[in-house]
């Protein structure tokens, strides 16, 4: 396994997320479960952390989900799981609507 530096301060996590008992803790084979990948965002006006939160099969899955949710956030997309094309009509008619006044 290759060194792995301790990440900074704001940068993302990843870990296994465990629906059982684990039988090999350290590279997690044959373990129930899901690899887990969050963001964080900053904080919200009540002071509680905002994160986005992705998940996949295992490790590289999840690193790569994690690189095309960074590249939304830098585009200033913000999608969920139940974002329509209905949604993203009514933001764009806001958009041109505000750059009007």
């Amino acid at each position: 396994m290759a060194d792995r530096t301790k990440r900074r301060y704001g940068e993302d996590s990843i870990y296994f997320d465990h629906s059982s008992e684990c039988r090999d803790s350290e590279h997690h084979r044959g373990c129930l479960g899901r690899w887990r990948g969050s963001v964080s965002l900053g904080f919200g006006p009540d002071g509680r952390r905002l994160r986005r939160k992705v998940s996949g099969r295992n490790r590289t899955q999840v690193r790569d989900k994690l690189k095309n949710l960074h590249d939304e956030i830098r585009e200033g997309l913000h999608t969920t799981a139940t974002y329509t094309v209905q949604n993203a009509v009514d933001a764009r008619s806001l958009v041109q609507r505000s750059s009007r006044s």
